[in-house]
């Protein structure tokens, strides 16, 4: 898990040195402003990340969002066991890994 999180610093910084590709970041992410820089997108990543270790408990809690026990581990079982389309190690696939590892915090119900 760690290590595809830190990869995915490398992949959304390649991935969103164009036009096109802050676009498609964006429409990866399903975000609903278009991004102005990769910056914006790491800064959102980085918060979520914070909140998720910051609620890390044993049991489901409710009070930034409604998550399961242990969401960090969550979080990693989705990104580490996600069955996606593309080759491993390639950065589209590496951000589908963490876009599915941001479900527990923003889609998890």
């Amino acid at each position: 898990c760690v290590d595809i999180v830190r990869s995915s610093w490398g992949a959304i910084n390649r991935i969103g040195s164009t036009a096109s590709g802050l676009q498609r970041l964006g429409n990866l992410f399903k975000l609903c402003n278009p991004l102005k820089s990769v910056d914006e997108l790491k800064n959102w990543l980085l918060d979520m990340y914070g909140n998720i270790a910051m609620v890390d408990y044993p049991y489901p809690t409710s009070f930034l969002a409604d998550l399961p026990a242990f969401p960090a581990r969550v979080f990693c079982s989705n990104v580490t066991s996600a069955i996606l389309r593309l080759r491993k190690n390639d950065d589209e696939d590496v951000v589908r890994r963490i876009i599915k590892g941001t479900n527990v915090f923003f889609n998890y119900t």
